[in-house]
């Protein structure tokens, strides 16, 4: 029995379905680890000063919030924090968490919410701290402040060695060991 010609000239070439997939599979985690390893400093520090100022945001929300419902603010404990007020946390807010090169270990997961009333008018009221170490004028935490700052408004945001801060740093704030950003929910 002869067979057709063309059964006898072929030949099983070419890849099999699971090395293309285990191919394709490694050549998306070298490009996921080579586009992570250089991508500028600048594109996460706009990631972080978005974070920041996502998380400044809702924690003014969910403040606003509760005032709004309760006729009064959240209990400021004794360590001058209204993050730490069950009634207020989680029921009102979730703490997000602190951007890349934020100290989450500062306040209750990263942030204070506080009130101040010990100092002159216009600085009493309410505000959000967040704390910033070892900077340096190449940092993402660095540039993600100055982004926020430029971001915000100029009576609202401040960056300084203090918490709450009541103005912006007058000099380069990259060579402080710790950077405070205050952001002021009521300034009375």
């Amino acid at each position: 029995m002869n067979m057709p010609y063309y059964r006898i000239m072929t030949r099983n070439s070419g890849f099999t379905l699971i090395e293309v997939m285990a191919t394709l599979i490694l050549l998306g985690l070298v490009t996921a680890l080579s586009v992570q390893r250089f991508m500028p400093v600048d594109s996460f520090s706009t990631e972080s000063a978005g974070s920041l100022t996502g998380s400044l945001g809702s924690i003014q929300g969910a403040y606003n919030a509760y005032v709004s419902d309760k006729n009064q603010p959240p209990a400021f404990g004794s360590d001058n924090n209204a993050l730490g007020d069950s009634s207020f946390v989680p029921v009102y807010l979730f703490i997000p968490r602190p951007p890349k090169g934020f100290d989450s270990g500062y306040g209750i997961s990263g942030f204070v919410l506080g009130q101040r009333s010990d100092h002159s008018t216009p600085n009493n009221g309410v505000y959000i701290c967040a704390k910033a170490a070892g900077l340096t004028a190449t940092s993402v935490p660095y540039r993600a402040i100055l982004k926020s700052a430029a971001a915000l408004s100029a009576n609202k945001f401040f960056y300084n060695y203090n918490c709450p801060a009541t103005s912006s740093l007058a000099s380069d704030p990259s060579s402080a060991s710790d950077v405070f950003v205050t952001c002021w929910i009521v300034r009375n």
